[in-house]
């Protein structure tokens, strides 16, 4: 008989805790390691899981609090820390443990050179590890992939309050890349806020502004507006993504679940409706370690393919942070 597929979860944060609880929805017989150095971190991704329904198929969900404590052999490790302690997190994993599948959570890293070592141990493990940038897996966004497929020009721009420029620029640099298939680009930091502000996660800290990326292509234009402009009570601008290209123009609201596609013809520009397919990490897991297990690849970017795009992103918030010019610093704590 086949054993279980052994599952381990380092970070029970909000996030990790949201990965634990797809687990209980496996179709493939598991057992499930959960580790966090935080007592109620643990304490509340226990919690959880227990407001999932009960799956014969998971034969144990062990909690603890070091690594030293998980199996020495892991099918598939889903990091999910903070971005600070991901690299040492990720090091420890791959120098004691056997790991076969590992997922990584973005921002993937602080520094420039972390992306570098982490490479080095992913090398050395012989791992193959993806990063959890889910827009390429939504039906909708590989319908307009197909169909934007061979236009010579791609520009994209997202716009909204607040919404988190520095943790979630990476989602959309990489959709642009997926929609595109654009792999070189450069970053532009003219009309980033001076201010940075702090993170609603404690010792991180986020961007607003507007951060242009360009490519070969095209461009992609990022921009946050800041708190001070808007009363927030209401909700202030919704968060809009609009691509385009000669032949098409598509408008998607994803809080909404939908978008508008605009398509030129000879007798003018005609436009559809279309549902955007959305779920919560927290349904989604599951279908991540099965086909892991089943296949061993992922409709996610890997490492190599993602580290290019954070790197991007990196260097042009870096470059804000030292301009200013004073002592220079290599470390931008966004996750």
């Amino acid at each position: 008989m086949a054993r279980d597929i052994r599952v381990v979860i380092v970070g029970a944060g909000q996030l990790g805790s949201r990965h634990l609880q797809a687990l209980a929805l496996t179709k493939l017989p598991l057992t499930v390691e959960v580790m966090d150095v935080s007592a109620e971190s643990l304490t509340v991704a226990e919690a959880r899981w227990h407001e999932m329904p009960t799956n014969p198929l998971v034969s144990g969900v062990k909690f603890v609090r070091s690594i030293d404590e998980l199996t020495p052999e892991i099918d598939v490790a889903i990091v999910a820390t903070g971005s600070m302690g991901r690299l040492a997190v990720t090091k420890q994993l791959l120098e004691t443990k056997r790991v076969k599948y590992m997922i990584l959570e973005k921002f993937l890293f602080p520094r420039l050179s972390d992306f570098d070592e982490a490479q080095r141990l992913i090398d050395a493990a012989g791992v193959k590890v993806f990063v959890n940038c889910g827009r390429r897996r939504r039906k909708f966004y590989n319908r307009m992939r197909e169909l934007f497929r061979g236009e010579k020009k791609f520009f994209m721009s997202v716009s909204g309050a607040n919404w988190g420029l520095g943790c979630n620029a990476i989602h959309m640099l990489d959709l642009y890349s997926f929609l595109s298939d654009q792999k070189i680009f450069s970053s532009d930091i003219e009309y980033l806020d001076a201010d940075h502000i702090d993170s609603k996660r404690k010792g991180y800290i986020e961007f607003t502004g507007s951060l242009r990326v360009k490519s070969p292509k095209g461009t992609l234009l990022l921009t946050s507006y800041a708190p001070s402009l808007f009363d927030l009570t209401g909700g202030g601008p919704p968060n809009v993504i609009a691509f385009n290209s000669e032949h098409f123009y598509c408008v998607v609201e994803e809080g909404k679940r939908r978008a508008k596609l605009f398509n030129r013809h000879d007798d003018g520009w005609q436009w559809d409706d279309f549902e955007v397919d959305s779920k919560m990490q927290s349904q989604v897991t599951q279908n991540l370690v099965e086909q892991l297990i089943e296949t061993g690849s992922l409709e996610l970017p890997t490492y190599e393919e993602s580290a290019a795009l954070h790197k991007v992103l990196l260097t042009g918030f870096l470059n804000q942070l030292n301009a200013d010019g004073r002592e220079r610093v290599e470390l931008c704590p966004i996750t």
